[in-house]
């Protein structure tokens, strides 16, 4: 089912992508809730990985495991925030 979905958005479905975001949002919140970031920041993030998939869709591959793809992609993002706040200070 979400390897179809991946396709669709790959091959230019806005419609998918959509679907994609709805299915995993709240998965990839609550992950980032509970790896001890706050909500705005966890918001923030699952909006920058989106928006850098949505961007780069041409160089996207097909993903075997959407979930894993998306939720390692929200922990990099969060950690890499979290340095660059952490260097800020």
């Amino acid at each position: 089912m979400h390897s179809g979905l991946w396709h669709s958005f790959l091959d230019g479905d806005d419609r998918a992508f959509s679907l994609i975001y709805e299915q995993f949002f709240f998965k990839l919140y609550a992950y980032g809730l509970k790896i001890g970031f706050n909500e705005e920041t966890c918001k923030d993030a699952i909006h920058d990985v989106f928006y850098h998939i949505f961007l780069s869709r041409k160089n996207l591959r097909h993903v075997e495991n959407i979930e894993f793809y998306l939720l390692q992609s929200i922990r990099n993002r969060l950690f890499d925030n979290y340095k660059k706040e952490k260097k800020i200070d």
